[in-house]
């Protein structure tokens, strides 16, 4: 199939499927765009992320990363339509045995205020004096704020006794209410959560591996603390989100999966080597440490793997074909030629534009040179317009009388990446070519710091680029290239209740 026809395949395939479908691609970019074209057709969308850190790396993932595998593993055993994306790095990664299932506020249920409040503890909530930053949960009399990761803005729960009398969206900034709500899910914060099994599991380890007494220890009294996840092999069963699915499985490429799959493996393997004398007497041999990454095992879930079906032999086969919008991308003339003539046979073309602004700037120039087209906000129809909803590869239909087509095909230039989800991701890739040294950067867990550039360094036999903030007096953070997502440029607002916060003796991530 073409990468063009997956997404338009894939809504397709959901709008009439009793459980949510799983696509697998192979890599995270990859699983990324799929998202973002596949919610121009539908809204029913998740993305199954990878952990950002590495195996072995004492380091938590991003939050909302945690928040989004949460909410995804939920949608994939739920019933319904719904197209869940993951790449292989997402797929074959080791699953936490706690729990995936939402709590659901409803204005007018009745609730504990007390169990309310301590079972977003133990959803993995931090409790603040003020809510500000994902994660975070308050209590203040009848009130119970809370900010899910995996939300654009935190929640406010008023309580009248322990009847929920108001449901509402407020600022984390001004600490206002805004919109009133009728109904929140509020997913646990984190994706490894300390319950009475893990913690039970972690008090039997104290004996079996002393060797990590001091980490088994802090589980099992139930401290959450950096790094935590890295630990996950040991508590989990060798399961992953494939056997979670319920549904029809979708493996675009199987051969590059299957072969990033043997690459994982074999980096970890190669990361367990290099780090076994750092373990301490009595640790493990490499082999024997837990995988966190398992073998991508399609043969168990057989029955529902879609196939493909042959390609068409003869013009009677039943068949699509994918074609281009056949235009010169950036020439508007070219372009509208183009867009019309499809019409005259019957093809109505969509462009897809990333945001409204853009929108409305090629449907006037597209309008000057003869192919005028309403500007629509979302894509509702099978009709020609412009709509403020990009996608990466554009497509055209003719059998089915349409097609969409985005920035590559209509100003020649591939569209910006943008991280799929619900904005609560931070820009990652070449993000740290803004910041400049002695810039003031913000770590998610480590607070503000000072950017000192990038450096290459080896650690634990294994070389890396990292970025390089540096902390009051000789303290130094490392922070590996592909977990930009933990820091960003210091702009105020939000994390100023970080700079009562002192940061000593940063151990390398």
């Amino acid at each position: 199939m073409p990468p063009s026809a997956r997404a338009i395949v894939l809504a397709g395939m959901a709008s009439t499927a009793a459980r949510p479908v799983l696509a697998i691609v192979a890599g995270e970019r990859e699983a990324e765009d799929l998202v973002q074209d596949v919610a121009l057709f539908t809204a029913n969308v998740a993305h199954l992320p990878a952990w950002e850190t590495l195996p072995f790396e004492h380091v938590s993932p991003n939050l909302a990363t945690m928040a989004a595998r949460v909410e995804a593993r939920y949608r994939l055993r739920s019933e319904g339509a719904f197209v869940i994306v993951a790449s292989t790095r997402a797929i074959i990664q080791r699953v936490s045995p706690t729990t995936v299932e939402p709590v659901v506020f409803e204005t007018g249920a009745t609730y504990d205020l007390n169990g309310t409040a301590e079972l977003l503890i133990e959803f993995g909530y931090t409790r603040a004096d003020r809510v500000e930053a994902r994660g975070d949960m308050a209590v203040r009399g009848g009130i119970i704020d809370v900010f899910p990761p995996n939300a654009d803005e935190p929640i406010r729960l008023d309580f009248w006794g322990d009847t929920l009398d108001e449901l509402r969206s407020f600022s984390p900034t001004t600490q206002r209410s805004q919109a009133r709500l009728d109904r929140v899910a509020v997913f646990p914060a984190r994706e490894v959560l300390l319950d009475g099994r893990i913690r039970s599991q972690a008090e039997r380890l104290r004996d079996e591996a002393s060797w990590a007494s001091e980490r088994w220890d802090r589980m099992a009294e139930g401290v959450t603390f950096q790094g935590m996840e890295s630990w996950l092999p040991w508590f989990a069963a060798p399961s992953t989100a494939l056997d979670e699915s319920v549904g029809p499985i979708v493996v675009f490429d199987p051969q590059r999966c299957a072969g990033r799959a043997l690459e994982l493996i074999s980096e970890e393997q190669d990361l367990a080597e290099a780090l076994a004398d750092t373990w301490g007497s009595g640790g493990p041999e490499p082999a024997q440490h837990p995988p966190l990454y398992l073998p991508l095992d399609l043969a168990s879930v057989s029955e529902r793997i879609v196939e493909a079906p042959p390609s068409p032999a003869t013009p009677d086969d039943e068949g699509y074909t994918v074609r281009t919008l056949d235009a010169v991308a950036g020439d508007p003339g070219s372009v509208a030629a183009a867009i019309n003539l499809w019409k005259s046979r019957s093809v109505d073309i969509v462009v897809a534009m990333d945001g409204m602004a853009a929108a409305r700037r090629v449907a006037s120039v597209l309008a000057e040179h003869g192919a005028d087209l309403p500007v629509v906000e979302t894509l509702e129809a099978q009709t020609a317009a412009v709509t403020a909803i990009g996608i990466h590869d554009g497509f055209v239909l003719p059998e089915l009388g349409f097609g969409v087509v985005g920035e590559r095909e209509v100003a020649g230039r591939r569209r910006s990446h943008r991280t799929a989800g619900r904005g609560t991701r931070k820009q990652v890739g070449d993000a740290y070519r803004d910041l400049n040294p002695g810039d003031f950067v913000v770590h998610h867990h480590h607070g503000i710091g000072r950017f000192a550039g990038l450096v290459h360094r080896e650690m634990s036999g294994v070389e890396r680029d990292y970025l390089l903030v540096e902390y009051a007096g000789e303290d130094k953070l490392y922070v590996p290239t592909d977990q930009l997502a933990a820091v960003t440029r210091y702009t105020g607002g939000e994390y100023m209740h970080l700079l009562n916060q002192t940061y000593h003796h940063i151990v390398h991530l």
